[in-house]
């Protein structure tokens, strides 16, 4: 939100540049696909396309209440939330082509991300130290990591290795071939690491870092800042 205006903007990382795709209010996360289609929540959580060029701004579906929207399957299927009342009553909808595959009950689920083919990982309301995995074809689960932070926040997977985060503020990442855990990075309440994306390289990490304070002992303030990790050097940059 820039001089009154919601924006979408690309950020290129090696040249430091900024490019402004299309003046428009953006409700969830951003999922681009290797073909240049970035899909993204807007105008009370109804699903939009852009091409990352700035060029064919679209709806693609017009009912409300879709959340967390993500490129699926080498970015040919699109997964999302769907939910009637912005609640904890939440349902996984595969969409491809125009049309819906499948629709899969599951009213606890709170964040999830894409895994293997037709495989997501997800955690629940209920039980939200748990990592799972959800086949989205024959609806079979298994617990992948049962970690031990409390309220995971943001979930993510590139590669081999699961990024969460957690309440206490700090990122982690499970190394699937070694079932080992790495602290990434340390947080603490007052500055953590929520809603995690992972670029299309597997490389770099877009998280959304909330940070948060007494001025004077009694004004709460409040912020949020987007961050950018490199994975392979450590390095972390603020984008805004």
């Amino acid at each position: 939100y820039i001089n009154n205006k919601f924006q979408i903007i690309k950020h290129n990382i090696s040249t430091q540049q900024e490019y402004v795709l299309a003046e428009k209010k953006v409700l969830s996360n951003f999922s681009w696909n290797k073909n240049g289609t970035i899909v993204f929540a807007s105008d009370n959580f109804t699903l939009w396309t852009i091409q990352d060029n700035g060029s064919n701004l679209k709806q693609i579906i017009n009912t409300s209440y879709n959340l967390s929207p993500h490129w699926f399957n080498n970015g040919d299927t699109l997964i999302f939330h769907y939910s009637p009342d912005l609640s904890t009553n939440r349902k996984i909808c595969m969409y491809y082509n125009g049309q819906y595959l499948k629709y899969i009950e599951n009213t606890g689920l709170k964040f999830f991300t894409p895994y293997q083919t037709n495989e997501i990982l997800y955690t629940e309301y209920t039980d939200d130290k748990v990592i799972k995995k959800l086949n989205l074809i024959n609806n079979n689960k298994t617990d992948i990591l049962k970690t031990s932070v409390l309220n995971i926040q943001g979930l993510a997977f590139s590669k081999s290795s699961v990024f969460y985060s957690a309440h206490s503020g700090s990122l982690y990442i499970y190394h699937i071939p070694t079932m080992s855990i790495q602290q990434y990075k340390y947080g603490c309440f007052w500055k953590s690491y929520t809603h995690l994306e992972i670029s299309l390289s597997g490389r770099y990490i877009l998280a959304c870092r909330e940070n948060n304070k007494t001025d004077d002992g009694s004004t709460y303030l409040f912020w949020n800042d987007i961050m950018l990790l490199d994975l392979e050097t450590g390095e972390e940059k603020q984008l805004l």
